[in-house]
């Protein structure tokens, strides 16, 4: 489960991505994140609720050996590309 949660993690937008980590590996607060990344608390705090959702429905799904990317592409993670 862990590596499934860091793959999809990984998969996230960059600000998603950056607000994920500040908050639960730095554990910085969201006013610190807004600051950070030079937004408003309640922006910080909407970017991780997206991020949330994300990461529950691609958890959410079976797990399989085609994940879709970010640019939308999907390719398989054992065959070629």
């Amino acid at each position: 489960m862990r590596e499934r949660l860091t793959h999809a993690i990984e998969g996230l937008p960059e600000r998603e991505r950056m607000v994920m980590t500040l908050y639960y590996y730095e554990e910085t607060t969201m006013r610190e994140i807004g600051l950070i990344l030079g937004i408003v608390e309640s922006r910080a705090s909407q970017i991780h609720a997206s991020a949330v959702l994300h990461l529950r429905a691609r958890l959410s799904k079976p797990k399989t050996n085609e994940e879709p990317r970010q640019d939308g592409d999907h390719r398989s993670l054992k065959g070629s590309a």
